[in-house]
């Protein structure tokens, strides 16, 4: 019979299996990135939603039909998500400060944060961040005012190829758009 025997440097099986390490450590990465993202994602459908769900403090989610806050954070597998809602401030000009300025009950600063503990080495963590804002009411009333009082009457309706439909406005939109004071 015959018999083989294959002799590596010791440099190449370390190499080999510091590939595998950087391997499984991008995998992990990715998947945290991911769930971080879904995070935010969650928190974009909850907000378009009902803005007023964003409440000020930490959360899990739910997933069960459609997104809502739930407990404290997510445990999956070795990943723990947290979702971090804070308000946010503005200066007299409208910018966003970190501390002073006005409460605007209209953007809430969301944080998704993915932690977890590999295998090997110390703790990792994914942190995503996002501004979310409601469109203010008094722009929604003016530009509901505006269409219903200039355009009703000038808007045609029709099907769309993908069951939705379509509406055209008869009347030049530079008129519309100078009646809501946008230029």
């Amino acid at each position: 019979f015959f018999f083989f025997q294959a002799r590596f440097p010791a440099g190449f099986v370390r190499l080999a299996l510091s590939s595998f390490g950087l391997n499984r450590r991008a995998w992990e990465d990715t998947a945290a990135a991911n769930d971080a993202e879904e995070g935010l994602e969650a928190s974009r459908s909850i907000a378009r939603r009902n803005f007023d769900e964003l409440t000020v403090g930490t959360h899990g989610l739910s997933a069960a039909g459609m997104y809502t806050f739930a407990g404290t954070s997510n445990a999956f597998g070795m990943y723990t998500r947290v979702l971090d809602i804070m308000g946010v401030n503005r200066d007299s000009s409208g910018n966003i400060v970190p501390s002073g300025g006005t409460d605007d009950p209209d953007t809430r600063l969301v944080t998704s944060t993915v932690t977890w503990n590999p295998a090997q080495g110390p703790a990792h963590t994914v942190k995503l961040t996002t501004y979310l804002t409601r469109i203010p009411r008094r722009f929604v009333n003016a530009l509901t005012s505006a269409f219903q009082d200039n355009y009703r009457n000038s808007t045609q309706v029709t099907s769309a190829d993908d069951g939705g439909i379509e509406l055209q406005v008869t009347t030049p939109l530079a008129d519309f758009s100078n009646g809501l004071g946008v230029r």
